[in-house]
């Protein structure tokens, strides 16, 4: 596939990803040049940032959600423990920590390469990051500032 026909592909699938969150109802930026969608979903606690963004040279879609803190310098083999817990419980996606700037970041990548794919494929990706976000960005601040264990993080297990 030539680059117009990709590009032609990603802005299809672009507004798919933008039909998946009007779904939602959320409001949210649209940057067209990067085929790129941001938000901010307020919380009682942490604020939920969530992106997402079309790469037409290989035909992917990836869906993050970036925690609003920086991991406590001298945490990170204990964040990096807890992230692994975390994400072998992930039915999609994966918490990455990237030790250099003590960031936390959940990822879910889904490829369009050679697929028909519809506004829900991306609606279920989309309620899969939100949903680990939801769930577990307060555990990791508390557990990174000392006050949650990490047995707490799934209870009853």
């Amino acid at each position: 596939m030539d680059e117009q026909q990709l590009q032609k592909e990603a802005g299809g699938i672009y507004q798919l990803v933008c039909d998946a969150l009007d779904k939602f109802g959320f409001k949210y930026r649209k940057t067209e040049e990067d085929l790129r969608v941001e938000l901010t979903l307020r919380s009682s606690d942490l604020d939920i940032s969530f992106s997402a963004r079309v790469y037409p040279k290989i035909q992917l879609v990836r869906f993050r959600s970036e925690l609003p803190f920086s991991v406590v310098e001298g945490n990170e083999v204990k964040i990096a423990l807890a992230i692994n817990l975390i994400n072998m419980s992930a039915p999609s996606g994966a918490y990455f920590f990237d030790a250099k700037d003590r960031s936390i970041t959940f990822l879910v990548s889904q490829s369009y390469r050679g697929s028909i794919i519809g506004v829900d494929a991306f609606y279920d990706n989309i309620d899969c990051c939100l949903h680990f976000a939801d769930k577990f960005n307060e555990k990791l601040f508390f557990y990174d500032r000392g006050k949650f264990e990490l047995d707490e993080f799934f209870p009853g297990n």
